[in-house]
C-alpha cells in the first residue's frame, strides 16, 4: 500500500539478521470489544437522566457549568486503580485553583454530578446534581 512511497521500507516479508531467514509477519489480533462503546452509550443517557429529572431541575439553579464525571469500575480496572480514580476526583474536588475556576464565573456556582461506568453497560448514579458554589460544598461533597 505505501510501498511506492516508502520503496526500501519491507512491507510483506520482514528480515531477521540474516537475509536469508525470512519471517513471515504474525496475523492480525482479533478485534477487541470497545470499552468505550458504553461510555459512549452511557454518557448521553446519564446527563438525558440527570438533566431531565424534576429533582435535578429543582437542585440545580442557574450555575456556569455542569460537570459530569465517570470513574471506570470495569473488569480492566483493578480495586486499586478504583480507588485511586475516586481519591483522585475527592483532592481535586477540594483544590483551590479548582475551587476558584468553579466560583469564577458570573453566577459563582457549577453543577457536579458523578457516575461509574463499566465496560458491560451498567453504570451507578453516585452524585446526583449537586451545586459547587463554595469551599464548603465542596468539602461537603467531598465526604
Amino acid at each position: 500500500m505505501l510501498s511506492h512511497l516508502f520503496p526500501s521500507v519491507p512491507t510483506r516479508r520482514f528480515w531477521r539478521r540474516s537475509e536469508h531467514q525470512e519471517v513471515k509477519p504474525k496475523p492480525a489480533m482479533p478485534a477487541k470489544p470497545c470499552r468505550w462503546r458504553a461510555l459512549y452509550l452511557a454518557l448521553p443517557l446519564m446527563v438525558f437522566l440527570c438533566g431531565t429529572s424534576p429533582a435535578a431541575k429543582a437542585v440545580v439553579p442557574g450555575t456556569d457549568a455542569n460537570v459530569v464525571t465517570a470513574i471506570d469500575v470495569s473488569d480492566s480496572i483493578g480495586r486499586y486503580e478504583e480507588w485511586l480514580q475516586q481519591a483522585g476526583l475527592v483532592r481535586a474536588l477540594v483544590h483551590p485553583d479548582f475551587l476558584r475556576a468553579a466560583t469564577a464565573g458570573p453566577r459563582r456556582r457549577i453543577g457536579f454530578a458523578v457516575f461509574t461506568w463499566s465496560s458491560d453497560g451498567k453504570f451507578d448514579l453516585l452524585v446526583p446534581w449537586t451545586v459547587i458554589g463554595s469551599a464548603e460544598d465542596a468539602a461537603r461533597l467531598s465526604q
